[in-house]
């Protein structure tokens, strides 16, 4: 479980990284990178389920929930240390965080310019 756990650690980690890219790459101004990085980071944290259990709450707010990478995350988290699960039943769990993963990551290679 500790090595599954790493694994989405790193790829949690890729994701939120490319993400941040993605900001850089859109917007120029350095404080509002900041602001807008803090406001997502608390967005998906809340739907993600990293504030409390995503079972407490709303149907609505669960099913929003998804399209935050930090659910896929807590999510895999849950079924490896809570259940002990193994690493198949986390599998889509990593798919879907490298889908946003590319995601981020094309859209950030188009927006991307080198400013002097």
């Amino acid at each position: 479980n500790t090595l599954i756990s790493i694994l989405i650690i790193l790829i949690f980690s890729m994701t939120i990284a490319s993400l941040s890219i993605l900001i850089g790459s859109l917007i120029e101004k350095e404080d509002l990178v900041i602001g807008l990085s803090i406001l997502a980071a608390n967005i998906f944290a809340a739907l993600g389920g990293c504030w409390w259990p995503i079972e407490v709450v709303p149907k609505a707010f669960r099913l929003l929930g998804h399209l935050s990478p930090a659910y896929w995350a807590m999510d895999g988290f849950h079924k490896t240390i809570f259940f002990q699960k193994n690493f198949g039943s986390i599998l889509i769990n990593l798919l879907i965080l490298l889908f946003y993963t590319v995601l981020f990551t094309v859209l950030s290679i188009r927006f991307f310019k080198i400013r002097k």
